[in-house]
Parts: C-alpha cells; structure tokens; sequence
C-alpha cells in the first residue's frame, strides 16, 4: 500500500475504472473513462496534500500488479469514512479486509479519529461482510454520493474485535466480536418479526445489555448471535466473578430442521 498518485491513473483505469463488475457499486454506477480514472487521481493527490492522509494504491506483495484502491476520504457532509474498490482478481484473498484493517489502524491509532464511517450499497453482500469483519457496527442509512446506502461506523473499540472463521460445512459463516449489546439492526433482522423470541414476556424479569456480543455472519447477513457479561459476586463467602450468556438468538431458517443440511 502507498498514497496513490498522479502516474497510477493508468492502472486505476485498467483494474477499476474500466470494470462494470467494480463500478457498479461506486457512485456513477458503470465503468467510465480513461479522463475520469485521471481526474479521480488528480483528486486523491490534493486529498493527501490537504489532510495529510487518503486513498492508497494497493499492488500484489509478489508481483507488484495493481489489485485497486483503499482508504479514507474527508468529506465535511459525511466526516471521514472508509472505500475500498478492487478487482475481481483480488476478490476472495483478504485483499480488502487486510487493507482495511491497516487504514483503521491509521485512523485510530496514528491519526486519533474518533470514528470512521463506511457507506455500502444495500445489495454490496461482499462488501457489507467485510465491513462486519472488521468490525462495522450498521448504524442507519444515508444519501451518498446521490445514492441510497447503508451507513456503518467503526470506533477505536472495534480495533480490538476479534474474527474467526468457522468451517460449518462450505457455509462461509463468520464469527464477529464486538464490545456492547451489538447491532440493533442485527437482533431486529434474527428475531424476524418476533415480538418476544425469548419467550419470557410476562415474568417480570429485568434485563442487563451484555458486555460483549458475538454475531455469526453468512453471506453478508446475520444469522445468529449471543452475549455475554461479567459480575463480580460472592460464592460461601468469597469473592467470584462469574460469567452470564444470554440473549441467544438464531435466524428462523437457521435453526435445527429448518431445511436440509443445516
């Protein structure tokens, strides 16, 4: 990764301008031409020179070949937020998260951001899985870019969200940390229109928000989750901490005998 530069319009043009593929998911929608790949680079140029950081060209370790771009953008409507476009062929290898990831380590940790913000077309289920893998909390839906999207934000907590991939027969599920109660757009999407999934409406029982939630991802969309506290308590006398799970939630079509093979 390094800041993009004026002499990188060539390449930007070949492996992203030039694509339907990756321009579809972009603010013109549709690939474009050579004078737009060297105008979006003029631009990246003055975005580092005004704020001192920006979108970086990002090329094969091994072969030094131009995969696409990733960084943060400045906008005063939107504060700073998170982009990434890149080519089929750096599709599917990390490519994106591992970019990612560094931009957020950028952000938090050298440049002291208080938030960054990701906008992702609502159909982008690529995109949106690698935004919940780095940490993304859905946090509503904007206007970008004269586009419709969802709105994701990260903050320096989701520096220290953990990810593992869990080999659940080709399902692709992953496994997504985040501090707190986790996304309310998640646990309304798991409870599918149940106004009580728990079952415990009625028992009087008061709720505490968990400390940690752990959300399992398939294809960009939740499909269940769980949580967890801790209490520092007294067993005969001595001093304890123990740990609650609660708040366990699995998708309708994801639970024991919903369909074959699950």
């Amino acid at each position: 990764m390094e800041p993009i530069r004026r002499e990188d319009s060539d390449d930007l043009f070949a492996a992203v301008v030039s694509q339907d593929s990756v321009m579809r998911w972009l603010a013109t929608g549709r690939a474009d031409s050579r004078s737009a790949a060297e105008a979006m680079c003029d631009g990246h140029v003055a975005h580092w020179t005004r704020h001192g950081y920006g979108d970086f060209a990002v090329r094969d370790a091994a072969t030094h070949a131009f995969l696409g771009r990733v960084g943060l953008r400045n906008r005063a409507q939107y504060r700073v937020d998170l982009g990434f476009a890149l080519h089929q062929r750096a599709q599917g290898r990390g490519v994106a998260g591992e970019a990612g990831r560094a931009c957020l380590d950028l952000a938090f940790r050298r440049l002291s951001l208080p938030v960054v913000f990701a906008f992702v077309l609502p159909d982008n289920m690529a995109s949106i899985a690698v935004l919940r893998r780095l940490g993304a909390q859905a946090d509503g839906t904007v206007q970008s870019s004269g586009r419709h999207c969802l709105r994701y934000r990260f903050d320096p907590a989701a520096m220290a969200a953990a990810e593992h991939v869990v080999d659940d027969a080709g399902a692709d599920l992953q496994l997504v940390h985040a501090p707190g109660p986790g996304s309310a757009d998640d646990r309304s999407a798991l409870r599918d229109g149940l106004p009580d999934p728990f079952g415990v409406n009625g028992l009087g029982l008061v709720w505490a928000d968990n400390q940690n939630t752990l959300t399992a991802v398939s294809e960009g969309r939740p499909v269940a989750s769980a949580g967890w506290l801790l209490r520092d308590m007294a067993f005969d006398g001595l001093p304890r901490r123990a740990a609650g799970l609660g708040g366990v939630l699995v998708h309708p079509s994801y639970r024991a005998g919903a369909s074959p093979g699950r």
